[in-house]
């Protein structure tokens, strides 16, 4: 329910504040915890948004409560996280108020960048005992497992392999990803 009160209340917003990362994120939170449903629900909400400048190639964000993104280096084959997970606020709808940070990233050239929800990261077989997350080791070794491959493949194999970490069970929080790449350009 608190998702379905986010999306409306977003399309309250008005279009110039999308620009302002933190402006945007504090204007959410404030309108979640003013809203009755969310607060009635005890719950709260991650969110990690961004502003792609397809010019300047960077990424200007700001997160809730949320991961942060991943950036496969494609030159040194590596995946390195874009900030620290202290770069962003609270999660939303805890408390009205809240200030939010925005940090900008600039994307080097041939790299792939990664925004996913913890469901992602969370997927585990739940009738295990030990068992292990899927976690962002299991993001990373895909993406540079990956890493010769286009995003669909690269997406698809994401999914697929989390999916076998969870013994076919299945993710049992809600998933979301967004992969795009920088051309060497």
């Amino acid at each position: 329910m608190a998702i379905m009160a986010m999306h409306t209340l977003i399309r309250m917003l008005p279009g110039e504040v999308y620009r302002d990362t933190a402006r945007f994120v504090a204007e959410i939170n404030q309108r979640l915890c003013e809203n009755s449903i969310v607060q009635n629900g005890e719950g709260f909400i991650t969110l990690f948004y961004a502003a792609l400048d397809t010019v300047d190639h960077t990424m200007t964000w700001t997160s809730a409560g949320h991961p942060p993104a991943l950036v496969q280096r494609r030159d040194s084959n590596e995946v390195l996280p874009v900030g620290r997970d202290s770069d962003g606020g609270e999660p939303l709808g805890i408390a009205p108020g809240m200030d939010y940070p925005s940090k900008t990233y600039s994307i080097p050239p041939g790299s792939r960048l990664l925004i996913y929800s913890d469901g992602l990261a969370d997927a585990f077989p739940v009738e295990q005992d030990g068992c292990r997350a899927f976690g962002v080791p299991g993001i990373v070794q895909t993406l540079l497992a990956c890493g010769s491959q286009d995003l669909e493949h690269t997406l698809d194999q994401l999914f697929q392999a989390s999916l076998g970490c969870t013994a076919g069970q299945g993710r049992h929080d809600d998933t979301s990803v967004v992969l795009v790449e920088r051309h060497m350009n």
